[in-house]
């Protein structure tokens, strides 16, 4: 998705195209269509005026820093250097991560990704103070990606019941 507004902008990805399509939500700034700090703000407020959740990608601390106080619903941080690795980012990554965007807006639901591959990965993610996880790698290499869905869903739910009591 693109800042564009309705008018002029052959080959550019319209927001209402996207809604009218029946998008409910879009990833932003992943490592494969990085945008700039001003086209990333001003796609996350289109995409706000159209209802559309936005799932915003974030290399860093600082770069996470930097876009939650554009409000998005959702940050979804991981260093770029480790996706599809299998090697996720070390404890002290999730933790400083959560901390410090829970800081700058705590209503932005917080992601940690890159190397994600186990349902333990995602447990520990989620213990450490994330929201949730990505794992696409992680699941679409898998021998079996329907179960380790499930098992990854299983390790996240019991994360999240074990941090709440």
């Amino acid at each position: 998705m693109e800042s564009l507004k309705p008018g002029r902008g052959m080959g550019h990805v319209l927001p209402e195209s996207l809604k009218e399509a029946g998008a409910d939500a879009t990833f932003l700034n992943h490592a494969e269509n990085p945008m700039t700090i001003a086209e990333l703000s001003k796609t996350i407020q289109r995409a706000k005026e159209l209802d559309i959740i936005t799932i915003v990608c974030a290399d860093s601390v600082v770069e996470g820093q930097a876009v939650a106080e554009f409000a998005p619903d959702i940050l979804l941080c991981e260093p770029t250097d480790l996706i599809g690795t299998g090697k996720t980012a070390d404890d002290s990554y999730t933790i400083k991560v959560c901390e410090r965007i829970s800081k700058i807006n705590p209503d932005v639901a917080i992601m940690i990704a890159s190397g994600v591959t186990t349902a333990q990965d995602c447990y520990r993610v989620v213990k450490l103070g994330a929201d949730g996880t990505g794992a696409t790698s992680g699941i679409l290499k898998s021998p079996d990606p329907a179960v380790r869905v499930a098992e990854m869903a299983e390790a996240i739910v019991k994360a999240y019941n074990e941090k709440k009591a």
